[in-house]
């Protein structure tokens, strides 16, 4: 009985999250995770949700807890993958000491394991996003390209559109208003 229950609440976090009920897919989820660990992929929903749903500090604790989790399996790219989410929330909350401590660990991760894949492009992405918030602008620029060509690489559509926006945000920074804003908006069509 008590199985059925679990299941029941995963399946309700599943299915709240797919219909973007973020609020709810938390619920679910965290009611399932009290009884048993949840599977690397729910945990990764649910840390999506609930910083979609406006709860960052749990959002936090829980994209950890998969970092974690993912470097206990040897799943080297995964890990880095959630160390480049909590890069992406801190940083985007200020936290550009902290933010820049998950991209560091998420590359030295890529690095040891000697790990060609797409999360080296999410990681260059963050280290530019802490240039821009630094105002270092140029190099900032020359990051988000770099992402972008690394998306490129691995047909990431979603890394491409972020840092197709990072670059655009940078000409505008630097008075290159026109082609600034012609980056923003072909990211915004992949949008």
């Amino acid at each position: 009985q008590r199985r059925k229950l679990l299941d029941l609440s995963v399946e309700r976090g599943r299915q709240a999250f797919d219909d973007q009920a973020w609020a709810d897919a938390v619920v679910h989820l965290s009611a399932a995770a009290e009884d048993s660990p949840l599977e690397i992929d729910d945990l990764e929903r649910q840390a999506a949700a609930a910083y979609l749903a406006g709860r960052a500090d749990e959002s936090v604790d829980l994209w950890a807890t998969a970092h974690h989790e993912c470097v206990r399996r040897a799943d080297v790219a995964r890990g880095a993958r959630c160390a480049f989410w909590l890069a992406f929330i801190l940083l985007n909350r200020g936290q550009l000491a902290h933010g820049g401590g998950w991209v560091d660990r998420g590359q030295r991760l890529l690095d040891d394991g000697e790990v060609d894949c797409v999360e080296h492009g999410y990681l260059r992405y963050c280290t530019a996003l802490r240039l821009v918030f630094e105002g270092d602008i140029p190099p900032a620029q020359a990051g988000f390209g770099e992402a972008v060509e690394i998306g490129r690489r691995f047909s990431d559509p979603q890394l491409e559109t972020l840092a197709r926006i990072g670059e655009g945000r940078c000409l505008i920074y630097l008075g290159e208003i026109a082609k600034g804003v012609a980056l923003l908006d072909e990211a915004m069509v992949a949008v």
